[in-house]
């Protein structure tokens, strides 16, 4: 499972231009990532 949350932080950190570091499993899109 590791290695799918590595790839999918990876999509989203390119896609919504966040530092990996920013991103985990608690995340939301809308609040914590600012994404529309």
């Amino acid at each position: 499972m590791d290695e799918i949350v590595s790839k999918v932080t990876k999509i989203i950190s390119e896609q919504l231009g966040k530092d990996e570091s920013e991103i985990n499993l608690e995340s939301h899109f809308i609040d914590d990532l600012d994404a529309d």
